[in-house]
């Protein structure tokens, strides 16, 4: 079993519900198993298109899958929930992102754990800090907790 954190998003529609919706698929999966979940927040949007604030969690779970079919099981979800192309920055009704996989690092063309943002994200390390602030960067070699007080420290 590996233990992961996939982060979750929304700014389109009813943000908490389609949150909860994919936190309830994600339940239905034989393979994984929720540990713990953040509180939801609000963030503003990243990118250069104007748009409406997410409402953003973090799961932490264990699972059986690998890296790739983990991803194929979050791409599902999100299709499941109308997520109908990935837009990088855009407005979606559904965002959900790999941050860790265990102390696992996979550098691929259509897949990188961790996630190679996350350090530079409040609301994600908002998240990650509340549920599992001791978890270790793979690559950083820095607990969440650390990585969240240096966002701070930057103003970022």
């Amino acid at each position: 079993m590996k233990k992961i954190f996939i982060s979750l998003g929304s700014n389109v529609g009813s943000r908490q519900k389609i949150l909860e919706e994919a936190l309830f698929s994600f339940q239905q999966h034989d393979f994984i198993s929720i540990e713990k979940v953040s509180s939801f927040y609000e963030s503003t949007a990243w990118g250069k298109i104007e748009q409406d604030s997410f409402l953003n969690a973090v799961l932490e779970a264990t699972t059986l899958l690998s890296p790739h079919e983990l991803l194929e099981s979050c791409q599902t979800i999100e299709r499941d929930l109308g997520r109908s192309k990935k837009s990088d920055f855009g407005p979606r009704c559904i965002d959900l992102d790999i941050l860790f996989y265990g102390e696992e690092v996979v550098c691929e063309e259509t897949l990188l754990i961790p996630h190679p943002l996350l350090h530079e994200r409040h609301f994600v390390l908002k998240g990650l800090k509340e549920i599992s602030p001791e978890f270790q960067h793979p690559i950083l070699s820095l607990s969440v907790s650390e990585l969240y007080e240096k966002i701070n420290l930057n103003g970022i």
